[in-house]
């Protein structure tokens, strides 16, 4: 077609390029996982998502061969020891299977909506089917094994309503209402995403032979605790329960399955994966105390992220994405 002789848009650059990095990251991830995961049915989800992420690293590759453009570095089987030992536990790998697809999913929603060009646009389609069949599937077998964490049940409204106090918002000083099914939501899915990744980083703690990185983990997984308790605590005055820990899901293996590049690459990834559902939550919180609390631990994941980007350009590990010409620097000023 047409469109497809006309140079990639920005857009298209950054989008193909981001996809082939965390692709080429999730298929070292996922390799482990099927040379460790025991319960056939997880074991099937894992390799679907593996013949995936394998998928989408093939495409995006294929755009850039035929755009003449330089292929990432991206994630190799040099980041993954497919002989250490089984570090996380099947119903782990199942839940991080979940999230990780609903991060995907969010992130190819809108690279299909910012790309015009159509060949680049079926890829991004492409992965959004993949994405929507598998999350599905991974639903279906969490239902019957019983693993599915519910969010809180609330009881039904019994009329529609309009809001006609300006209290309703208010929440900072004096009484407060009660939390709404969308603030529930929210806070009850940022509790979990962190409270997966505690464990994630607990795991990678216990292998990482790297002390700056250890350290900085360390630090993540004390963010990680503190906003759990920080969203605890909101559901917990409205009397609704919060979630356990994923710590017990983690085994005592010392031996990593990655490589110190991947595991600081995978934390950096779900704490930008978790700003933008901060972001998110921000928009949607008609309670204004939420809203300033959001805000607040926004500003420190982005402190977070800023030192750890910096931490991966002093191991020599950030890699440059495609960028704008530097006129004042070819002009020599």
């Amino acid at each position: 077609m047409m469109s497809e002789n006309i140079k990639m848009a920005s857009s298209e650059l950054s989008q193909l390029w981001v996809t082939y990095i965390n692709s080429s990251m999730a298929s070292c991830v996922l390799k482990h996982f099927q040379e460790t995961t025991e319960d056939s049915d997880i074991q099937a989800l894992v390799k679907s998502a593996f013949e995936f992420s394998e998928a989408m690293e093939s495409r995006v590759k294929q755009h850039f061969l035929l755009e003449k453009l330089p292929i990432p570095y991206g994630f190799t089987n040099a980041d993954v020891n497919l002989e250490a030992p089984k570090l996380f536990t099947d119903r782990f790998i199942i839940e991080y299977l979940k999230q990780m697809l609903g991060f995907g999913l969010a992130t190819y929603s809108v690279s299909l909506a910012v790309c015009p060009r159509n060949d680049v646009r079926q890829t991004f389609n492409y992965a959004i089917e993949q994405i929507t069949s598998q999350l599905n599937q991974i639903i279906e077998v969490l239902l019957k094994k019983g693993l599915y964490i519910r969010p809180p049940y609330i009881p039904y409204p019994k009329k529609a309503e309009y809001v006609h106090k300006e209290s309703f918002f208010n929440a900072l000083f004096g009484d407060r209402r009660a939390l709404n099914s969308i603030e529930i939501t929210t806070l009850f899915y940022n509790t979990l995403t962190n409270s997966l990744g505690k464990a994630l980083i607990t795991g990678f703690l216990q292998v990482s032979q790297t002390q700056s990185i250890k350290v900085f983990m360390k630090r993540g997984k004390g963010i990680a605790a503190k906003h759990i308790e920080v969203f605890g605590s909101i559901l917990r005055d409205d009397d609704i329960s919060s979630i356990s820990t994923w710590e017990s899901e983690v085994t005592d293996s010392t031996t990593s399955p990655f490589s110190e590049k991947l595991m600081l690459y995978h934390l950096l990834y779900l704490n930008g994966a978790g700003m933008a559902s901060y972001g998110n939550a921000l928009a949607t919180s008609n309670r204004r105390d939420l809203g300033v609390t959001y805000a607040r631990l926004i500003a420190e994941i982005a402190t977070y992220l800023d030192d750890g980007a910096e931490l991966m350009v002093r191991l020599g590990w950030f890699e440059m994405p495609p960028c704008a010409v530097d006129r004042n620097k070819l002009a020599g000023i």
